[in-house]
């Protein structure tokens, strides 16, 4: 009968629970598995933690993303009124400096009419001369006569 009992598969499945459970007692299994529980237990809470806190920070960057947008428009808008008021001041002194140019052009070009129409009454004034002068010598080449009689006017003119 014991070879029965050695040779049965429930007597060595019993006998191998045994050698486990021995075993089982000298490892300390149970505080080996209690510690394991409670590692995966405070692994659990430091990861709800780390949850709630990484919610928290979503809200808040939701709360900032929201602020930003909100001054990114702010800025925007104040970009575009100083812009406005730029070219509204650039316009005006550009204006105000064209009209500047405008009178000063008016100006030269009347102050070289001037010198210009100057010039042209003096070279005419010569060429007049130059011309009297020519005629008054070739008058007197062909009359000797008037000669004296302009030298004696201009002496009595003097007088």
């Amino acid at each position: 009968m014991w070879d029965i009992i050695v040779e049965s598969n429930t007597f060595n499945f019993i006998i191998m629970l045994v050698i486990f459970a021995i075993i089982a007692k000298a490892i300390k299994l149970p505080d080996i598995l209690n510690g394991i529980k409670q590692g995966i237990v405070k692994s659990i809470d430091e990861a709800n933690a780390k949850k709630e806190l990484a919610e928290k920070k979503l809200i808040e960057a939701k709360e900032l993303n929201k602020s930003l947008e909100d001054d990114l428009k702010n800025n925007i808008k104040n970009a575009q009124k100083r812009a406005d008021a730029v070219e509204e001041q650039i316009l005006s002194e550009a204006n105000s400096k064209i009209h500047y140019i405008e009178k000063n052009v008016e100006n030269i070009i009347r102050s070289e009419e001037k010198s210009i129409a100057n010039i042209t009454i003096s070279n005419t004034l010569k060429e007049s001369a130059r011309l009297a002068k020519e005629q008054i010598i070739s008058k007197l080449k062909e009359n000797p006569e008037l000669h004296d009689k302009y030298i004696e006017e201009s002496i009595k003119a003097i007088r």
